[in-house]
């Protein structure tokens, strides 16, 4: 049982914004819509939420139709929960009744429920604006939550809180929609929340899906260089096949370090992670530059950069008990095998 959209497309003032879309968001997991401001994705949302009337292609909830076919169902008939990036609680009701706006007769358990459940219990009689961002936040998931919708559609939940509280908020409502019987589809524009929380990624470009699938399929096969980068902390160096060994400005590299091969005299891109870049020894003798150091509480990030200007960034764990180098000092550094993908 899912939310299914089969070959949607919508436009505005003749302009297209979505073009023949499809996707399926099972019921138990969450399916991040990610792409940049205007590829479509919050045009996606608002379509299967009823906000906007869709011209062409077919929205289905289970077996129910809800657009396309003839129908076009009211947003309140659709058995749907909506979230905004700014939450829009009634600021002239308790947290409470917002709660429990939707609810018919005796709600006072499922908003007691729903309250703990967000951790928000002692707050009923509180209103928004005596409320933190985050608390406001909350108050609008219990709310969406509280009628037990088929599906929830949340548009850029966490974009206005700050860094911290987001990483608490996303992490504390995919636990909770992991309880729920419930088809999730969420809008973010931020790879790493994605990747974060998703059990699907769609990644949309003008109105096109790039990929679909699971965080580890797009992470490990990206179908193209743009969704390699998008995802993770994907570099680009330019390379060349010659005999057993991939030229490159950083020094030639083993064919080993491909996730698959490519034929001798081919001539690309390699799709490179920070993570999987290591320190080794020089066995041509071939050194690049050391021109930055930046620290964090995990790694220590190290920039390279070589006589043509590339520049290539790679991490050393703060755990590893190997002398780190510092701007200036030459050193030899290459992906680690199986890791990097060749693009044409």
């Amino acid at each position: 049982m899912a939310l299914v959209v089969e070959d949607l497309s919508h436009a505005y003032d003749h302009t297209p914004v979505l073009n023949g879309v499809s996707l399926t968001a099972k019921r138990g997991e969450l399916t991040c819509l990610l792409g940049a401001s205007g590829c479509g994705k919050s045009t996606l949302l608002r379509l299967v939420a009823g906000l906007l009337h869709a011209q062409s292609g077919t929205i289905m909830l289970d077996e129910r139709v809800l657009s396309g076919r003839g129908n076009n169902l009211a947003p309140e008939d659709r058995g749907v929960g909506l979230i905004f990036q700014e939450g829009a609680i009634f600021p002239h009701l308790s947290v409470a009744r917002n709660v429990g706006f939707g609810l018919k007769g005796q709600s006072g358990d499922t908003v007691d429920r729903l309250l703990k459940d967000m951790q928000m219990d002692g707050f009923g009689d509180r209103f928004p604006h005596t409320l933190s961002g985050g608390q406001r936040q909350r108050v609008a998931i219990a709310r969406a939550l509280a009628v037990e919708p088929d599906a929830l559609l949340l548009d850029e939940p966490f974009a206005s809180v700050d860094i911290v509280l987001r990483r608490s908020l996303r992490r504390e409502l995919r636990r909770y929609l992991r309880g729920r019987d419930c088809a999730s589809l969420m809008v973010t524009h931020d790879p790493e929340e994605a990747l974060e929380i998703a059990d699907q990624i769609v990644v949309l470009e003008k109105g096109h899906i790039l990929q679909a699938g699971r965080p580890e399929d797009l992470l490990d096969l990206p179908r193209s260089l743009e969704i390699g980068r998008l995802l993770g902390d994907a570099q680009v160096v330019r390379a060349r096949r010659v005999g057993d060994l991939l030229e490159t400005s950083f020094g030639n590299w083993p064919l080993s370090i491909l996730r698959e091969g490519v034929p001798d005299g081919w001539h690309g891109q390699l799709l490179v992670r920070q993570w999987a870049t290591e320190l080794v020894e020089s066995e041509d003798g071939a050194t690049v530059e050391v021109v930055d150091v930046l620290q964090n509480d995990r790694a220590r990030k190290l920039c390279v950069e070589s006589t043509d200007g590339q520049a290539l960034w790679f991490t050393i764990d703060r755990s590893a008990s190997v002398p780190v180098p510092g701007p200036g000092e030459q050193v030899a550094v290459r992906p680690r095998p199986n890791s990097a993908l060749a693009f044409p």
